[in-house]
């Protein structure tokens, strides 16, 4: 009807629409899938879609029709027509169309919650003015747009369930335009925790991280220099982000590595920054990182038997790794955590012995799931499960009990009672936190990638060095952000996704 058509056009103000016009033929294409073919659409040839829209808001608004006037015109002022071809923006007057009615899904939740708009005068007119200035204007003031059918996980090549947009997720115009923020996600989960991968090199080669025969590495030019990693990190500290971890490949290869800790920290907003090492050469730098504002170091060992710790990693190294990690004890960071990943019948016979370590020193240790990336020949059976973990430890530490869980916090916390450290449990594979996930990544190459497992990637390398504008890269960053999935995908369908080698995303 034309009341769902107007209601589909308050809730669709596009500020820019060639920049979401991905979004909308993903719309058009469910409701055609729903119910049939698209009505035929016609645009002009030389102008622009936003000074078009603008143009047909103030038409419309000067009839007196209200928000529905927009399709009052039989061909709304466009006089050259040419069919709608697929690298075009959608005009804002479709939607008010008459031949267009959203999804059913959609029809059926506006029956019992409209916006009541005004039957005509002078505040409808004033508010369709405000609306054309905008659009003509390039704001981005206006209302996000409304979400587009999906489905609620990371697509594994087989579609789950459809949904229906929650109540939050429909943002309500009355009066003065609502946009949701540009690090919240349509689930109102709000990112404050950025990571960022320095470089894609290392100088171990892990199983679970690299392909035993290595990855082709991005050439230096293609990865993101010290001056956009700092402008990255003034944009999202803009939006609230206040904590960022450096990773990599392994960071502390990359020669300007200080420099970078000392630009983000001096960042208004950021109160944390951190690094995640394999601790190698950490024990040679951590002066200088502590000085630049460094306040976490997690550094990865898997084993605490030198040999076996140079069966995983295919180097050597166990010495340096352990002095880097009494060293930085010694330094009085605010954490200093081990990520051991726990393999069945690789390493798992070693969990009591990292709990151990617990006893005496202020150490987080912290047992990860072994999770499927390309290249590290994932199986099932090398998964050894949280519960067996917790199961298998209880044996010897029979006092062992969980603590209470921080907001947003991946680990699983526990403790055996009169230790001074405490170990956590990361179960991404058998116990997703999806729900509470606050975490965004930056690769080396300058990819936004909104979930670890996702396979989606926006590059605001490229969006940088094109000239966009600060405005232009949060527009960007809103809309993979408003698109991330509700979980990933479960664990059998992990193993069969195509995704980055977790050397190429950063740990």
């Amino acid at each position: 009807t034309d009341d769902d058509a107007s209601m589909w056009r308050v809730e669709l103000p596009l500020a820019r629409l060639q920049a979401v016009s991905a979004a909308c033929r993903r719309m058009l294409s469910v409701h055609s899938v729903r119910n049939g073919p698209q009505p035929q659409m016609a645009v002009p040839e030389t102008t622009s879609p936003t000074t078009r829209v603008a143009e047909e808001a103030s038409q419309g608004c000067s009839s007196g029709s209200g928000s529905r006037s927009i399709a009052s015109s039989s061909d709304g002022g466009l006089n050259r027509r040419r069919r709608l071809r697929p690298d075009d923006a959608l005009p804002l007057a479709f939607f008010a169309s008459p031949d267009y009615q959203p999804p059913e899904h959609v029809r059926a939740r506006r029956g019992s919650d409209q916006l009541q708009a005004s039957a005509a005068g002078s505040g409808s007119r004033s508010a369709c003015a405000s609306t054309a200035s905008g659009l003509a204007s390039g704001s981005t003031s206006a209302v996000q747009p409304a979400v587009d059918d999906e489905d609620e996980t990371e697509d594994d090549g087989s579609r789950t369930h459809n949904r229906t947009p929650g109540a939050a997720e429909w943002n309500r115009v009355e009066g003065n335009a609502v946009r949701r923020p540009v690090l919240t996600d349509r689930f109102n989960r709000h990112h404050n925790y950025l990571r960022i991968s320095l470089t894609e090199r290392c100088n171990l080669r892990c199983q679970y991280c690299m392909p035993e025969e290595g990855v082709p590495l991005s050439p230096d030019s293609k990865l993101l220099t010290a001056e956009e990693i700092e402008r990255i990190v003034r944009l999202f500290a803009s939006q609230g982000v206040n904590k960022v971890r450096l990773t990599g490949g392994e960071p502390l290869v990359r020669k300007d590595v200080v420099d970078i800790v000392e630009r983000i920290g001096r960042v208004p907003g950021i109160t944390d920054i951190a690094i995640t090492t394999n601790g190698i050469t950490l024990s040679h730098k951590l002066p200088a990182l502590v000085s630049a504002g460094l306040k976490h170091v997690n550094i990865s060992l898997d084993s605490l038997k030198p040999d076996r710790f140079a069966a995983i990693t295919r180097r050597p190294g166990f010495d340096k790794v352990w002095r880097s990690i009494q060293q930085a004890l010694a330094m009085g960071l605010k954490s200093v955590k081990i990520n051991c990943v726990v393999m069945n019948n690789v390493n798992h016979d070693e969990l009591r012995d990292f709990v151990e370590l617990t006893r005496h020193s202020p150490l987080d240790v912290r047992f990860i799931e072994y999770m499927p990336f390309d290249g590290n020949k994932w199986s099932e059976n090398k998964l050894y499960p949280y519960k067996r973990m917790v199961s298998d430890l209880k044996e010897h530490f029979p006092t062992l009990h969980p603590l209470d869980e921080a907001a947003n916090e991946t680990a699983k916390a526990w403790k055996v009672p009169g230790f001074v450290g405490q170990v956590g449990f990361i179960t991404s594979m058998s116990d997703h936190f999806c729900s509470t996930c606050n975490r965004l990544r930056i690769t080396a190459d300058g990819n936004l990638k909104v979930c670890l497992f996702g396979n989606a990637e926006v590059s605001l390398r490229d969006a940088m060095r094109g000239g966009s504008a600060d405005s232009d890269l949060l527009e960007v960053i809103g809309m993979a952000v408003g698109r991330k999935k509700k979980q990933h995908a479960g664990m059998s369908n992990l193993a069969h996704m195509k995704n980055r080698p977790m050397i190429l995303i950063g740990g």
